[in-house]
């Protein structure tokens, strides 16, 4: 995640995105240590874009907005962090990606 006015980076290794995962790890990293935000933007990944969220999203006056499809200046901020994420971890794990999870932490 990447708070939009700061750009302060938060990540954390899911066992497997799923809408239950991501509402697990929202509340327990984000609401339980920062608050409740207003908004939260993501991709149309199966993970965000479902009734599960929807709803979590709507009974905690969260406003979700999902990025167009293949529109890069939407995602800016995040696809970003995600390149300099992805060259960090590789580079930890020897040119590899292997226990990245573990590197994460």
């Amino acid at each position: 995640m990447v708070e939009a006015t700061t750009e302060w980076l938060e990540t954390y290794p899911l066992p497997h995105t799923t809408a239950q995962n991501t509402i697990l790890d929202l509340e327990k990293q984000i609401l339980w240590r920062h608050g409740t935000p207003e908004r939260i933007e993501s991709d149309n990944g199966t993970h965000f874009k479902n009734s599960l969220i929807n709803t979590w999203a709507r009974e905690h006056g969260i406003e979700w907005v999902y990025h167009i499809p293949y529109h890069a200046p939407a995602a800016r901020k995040v696809e970003r962090c995600n390149g300099l994420l992805k060259t960090t971890l590789k580079a930890l794990g020897g040119g590899t990606f292997k226990n990245w999870e573990i590197k994460l932490a």
